[in-house]
């Protein structure tokens, strides 16, 4: 008990930097689709699926990150495979399907998994 509120600060300056770095994937997913629909011709956008990786996370993990996934603009969380743990994701642009797992790699899940194992 006393090794959990000794760390409450800091899992909460992580919580509110996951929410910031949330904010900041949505805002730029929501500026980037704007950009695609009104810039692109529709030759240019290749909306499909991406495997994405999820092995290492435990289910909440798994939770709150198809959640984000979800909620940002131009892609959804479709499936969670049951034998290989794996998110199956539908982005609205896959052209390169190594950017869109970067993309969620890096900022959202690096954030989550600093927030959650402290």
């Amino acid at each position: 008990m006393i090794r959990f509120l000794a760390r409450l600060p800091l899992r909460i300056f992580y919580l509110i930097g996951f929410l910031l770095v949330f904010l900041y994937c949505f805002l730029l997913a929501n500026y980037r689709l704007f950009i695609a629909i009104f810039t692109l011709p529709k030759s240019k956008i290749t909306p499909g699926f991406v495997r994405y990786d999820i092995a290492d996370l435990t289910s909440v993990e798994m939770l709150i990150l198809s959640h984000c996934i979800t909620l940002t603009p131009g892609t959804t969380s479709v499936e969670i495979s049951k034998d290989h743990p794996t998110f199956l994701i539908h982005a609205f642009d896959v052209s390169n399907p190594h950017k869109v797992i970067h993309e969620i790699d890096y900022p959202l899940k690096k954030a989550l998994l600093r927030f959650t194992r402290l």
